[in-house]
């Protein structure tokens, strides 16, 4: 044989070699995402396609990372969820007429802290096998905040409320452009559903005249919160009026009513009692007499 045609079959046996152990991929095109309380997110993943592949081939699983839960597994062409974690139960899904073109993605509804984590999307068909992960991270939109006022003495107290998640960056700013963060108060508290409560505070002197700005930031879905209150002297801020105000200021109102109204009540039925005593100790020659 001479050396061209040992060459030629050299290359030959080369390319062959070269497709036969050519990488089977399976990519996460986000390594990172962010699922939102309560809504669905969808972990991408694809993998390489072999046109000759059928459904019957091609096995997809996918799993939790730490704890090796199964979240959801497909293969002999049908979901197969009789080892599935308990916890995902109906809230997963796939999308078999996206096999053929290489789409693994998985759907995960009603997001909740509890599954923030990293995730395998295993794939495996007549082509190749492999895996890939991504990190799937929790966050809540915060609640429009609630502002709660205590009146004292001499000052006055503004308290703002919110829950969300992850713990929030919490300013004050005085007549729009001071920054009184150091003046003030802030704690955050889990909920049962793993939520923060937010709790932020700010003491003035009631003839303090300014403008206030609380300012709420989530970084983790890019959340803005601002609420804007001027305080005039001896005045409660007007945004204030539709909010719900601290029963320090309101009891007091209602101990006055209640005195009120036990008054109203007490002089009615000491004029009945009066009345009916007179009656009973009037002549009966009088009463006759008045009647003609």
């Amino acid at each position: 044989m001479s050396t061209c045609e040992n060459l030629f079959f050299l290359l030959l046996l080369l390319a062959l070699t070269l497709n036969c152990t050519a990488v089977f991929e399976v990519k996460i095109p986000d390594s990172s995402v962010t699922g939102i309380h309560g809504q669905y997110v969808l972990l991408r993943c694809s993998f390489s396609i072999n046109k000759d592949s059928s459904l019957e081939d091609i096995v997809i699983t996918w799993q939790t990372v730490k704890s090796e839960e199964v979240v959801h597994s497909f293969y002999y062409g049908k979901n197969q969820l009789e080892k599935q974690s308990l916890r995902f139960f109906n809230r997963t899904s796939l999308y078999p007429s996206e096999f053929k073109h290489g789409n693994a993605s998985l759907k995960l509804e009603g997001v909740s802290p509890k599954d923030a984590g990293e995730y395998i999307c295993f794939v495996s068909n007549s082509y190749g096998s492999n895996q890939a992960t991504l990190q799937l991270s929790f966050a809540a939109f915060f609640t429009s905040p609630e502002l709660v006022i205590e009146l004292q003495a001499h000052t006055m107290t503004f308290v703002y409320l919110s829950k969300g998640y992850p713990k929030p960056e919490i300013e004050w700013h005085s007549s729009g452009t001071e920054n009184i963060s150091e003046l003030i108060q802030t704690s955050f508290q889990q909920s049962e559903n793993s939520l923060y409560q937010v709790t932020s505070t700010l003491t003035v002197h009631v003839q303090s005249n300014a403008t206030y700005s609380f300012i709420l930031r989530n970084k983790a879905v890019n959340q803005t919160v601002t609420n804007v209150f001027s305080l005039l002297p001896g005045k409660i801020p007007e945004k204030a009026a539709s909010q719900r105000v601290h029963w320090t200021l309101v009891m007091p109102i209602v101990f006055l009513l209640v005195i009120l109204v036990t008054g109203i009540i007490f002089y009615r039925h000491e004029k009945h009692y009066y009345i009916q005593n007179k009656v009973k100790t009037t002549p009966s020659s009088v009463l006759s007499f008045s009647k003609t």
